[in-house]
């Protein structure tokens, strides 16, 4: 992408930098300390670069319908405060891990296979003020009434 946005405006530079997910948060905050601010970074916490008033609302950087355009629990999951910073990029889904049992009792008769369907699984096997587990996560997070009935 780099190579084809650089040929299309070789008048600006790209330098794209890999960086070990381990290290990232101490090598931007040296990055940003030196003055060597990033223009674009793809990270998972910038809550305290918020703080220190160092990023862009999204509605700065990104048009109306851009915007619109977003799947809108993925454009919340990137506020501070109610505002927007964070731009998804990508999301996947590698895995689905289900209890069979609570699925069937709850009248789920198959694993889902559609988002919608994965909402519909979720709402059936929701009790009220319970909180369930993603295991197998990085981000280890959790969701509000997702435990079993």
């Amino acid at each position: 992408m780099a190579k084809r946005f650089t040929a299309a405006n070789p008048t600006i530079k790209v330098d794209v930098r890999v960086i070990n997910w381990n290290d990232i948060d101490a090598q931007v905050k040296t990055m940003i300390q030196s003055g060597n601010v990033p223009d674009v970074l793809q990270t998972g916490g910038y809550a305290d670069k918020v703080a220190d008033d160092l990023l862009h609302k999204a509605d700065e950087v990104l048009s109306e319908k851009t915007r619109a355009n977003l799947i809108d629990s993925f454009a919340k999951a990137g506020e501070v405060d109610g505002t927007q910073y964070g731009i998804p990029f990508v999301s996947s889904a590698r895995a689905l891990f289900y209890n069979k049992g609570v699925f069937a009792k709850a009248g789920v008769t198959e694993p889902p296979k559609t988002w919608d369907e994965v909402k519909a699984a979720a709402e059936k096997t929701t009790v009220s003020g319970a909180w369930g587990h993603s295991y197998g996560s990085p981000c280890r997070w959790r969701c509000r009434g997702s435990s079993p009935r």
